[in-house]
C-alpha cells in the first residue's frame, strides 16, 4: 500500500502523462524516459522500455518509439537515432532491423537510399566506372562490366555507349583498340572488311593510304622480244600482266 501510495501521487503530480516513469516505488517524484526509450503506460513500470531494432526515439519523455525511414536503419535496441544507409547500400522498407543491402554489381546508391540505380550506358560496376577507351557498354548491355571493342571497331574516348566501325580504306585486327589503321599503298578497305584491306586486283592501283578503292591503270601497247604483249599495266605501285606471265614490281 505505501509504495502504491507513492507511485499514484507521482501520477497525480504529473497528471498522468505516458513517457514518465516514478524515480523509486518510494518515491513521489516521476523522471522522463530518456532518449532512445518510451513509456506508454500511465507510470505503470519502474523501467522505461528500450526502442526496438527498426526504431528509434530522439526526444526523451515519449509514450513510443518511430520506425526507421527507408535508407535508415536501426540494428540495436535502445536507438535514440536510425543510421543512415552508407553510400552503394540500401533499406527499401521503413522499420529496418538489419544493416543496409547491399547494392548489387552494376549498381549504385546514395548516402540514406531506398533503393539503387542501374548504371548509364557508358559506365559499369559498383560503384559505376566509366569504360576505359577501347571498351563500351550500351544500355541493353550487362552493368557488370564494360566490353571490348571487338576487331574492326575502335573507340578513343572513355564512357562510351558503343564502338565506331573502322571506315573504308582502315582497318583493325585487334579488339579493345582506340583507332583503326590506314590500308597501305596498293591496297583498299571496304565496309565489309573491317578486320584487313584487299590487294588492288590486276589492272588497278593505289598510291595513297587509306583509300576504299583502287583505281585503273594507265594501259600502253609496246613490242617486247618482237610480240606484241597486250596491254601491259604501268602503275605508281606496278603490277605488270602478259599472256603467260604475272609480277610485281
Amino acid at each position: 500500500m505505501f509504495s502504491l501510495f507513492f507511485l499514484f501521487s507521482c501520477i497525480a503530480i504529473n497528471h498522468s502523462q505516458p513517457g514518465k516513469i516514478a524515480v523509486s516505488e518510494t518515491s513521489t517524484e516521476c523522471t522522463l524516459c530518456i532518449q532512445g526509450t518510451y513509456m506508454d503506460e500511465i507510470a505503470s513500470k519502474v523501467n522505461c522500455i528500450q526502442c526496438s531494432p527498426g526504431t528509434s526515439q530522439p526526444s526523451s519523455g515519449q509514450q513510443n518509439c518511430q520506425d526507421c525511414s527507408p535508407g535508415f536503419y536501426s540494428n540495436t535496441d535502445g536507438s535514440s537515432k536510425c543510421k543512415n544507409c552508407p553510400v552503394n547500400t540500401y533499406a527499401e522498407t521503413p522499420a529496418h532491423e538489419q544493416v543496409c543491402v547491399d547494392c548489387p554489381i552494376g549498381y549504385e546508391a546514395s548516402i540514406q537510399s531506398s533503393s539503387c540505380t542501374l548504371c548509364p550506358a557508358g559506365k559499369a560496376g559498383t560503384p559505376c566506372v566509366g569504360c576505359l577507351v577501347g571498351q563500351f557498354r550500351g544500355s541493353n548491355d550487362l552493368p557488370t562490366s564494360c566490353i571490348d571493342c571487338p576487331s574492326g571497331f575502335y573507340q578513343g574516348a572513355e564512357d562510351s555507349a558503343s564502338c565506331l566501325a573502322c571506315t573504308p580504306g582502315h582497318y583493325q585486327p585487334e579488339s579493345r583498340m582506340t583507332s583503326c589503321e590506314m590500308c597501305g599503298l596498293g591496297y583498299f578497305g571496304n565496309i565489309s572488311e573491317l578486320l584487313n584491306c584487299h590487294l588492288c586486283p590486276p589492272g588497278t592501283h593505289q598510291d595513297m593510304l587509306g583509300q576504299a578503292s583502287c583505281m585503273p591503270c594507265i594501259r600502253k601497247f609496246f613490242f617486247v622480244l618482237l610480240f606484241l604483249v597486250e596491254c601491259v599495266v604501268e602503275c605508281h605501285v606496278v603490277q605488270k600482266r602478259t599472256h603467260n606471265l604475272s609480277t610485281l614490281v
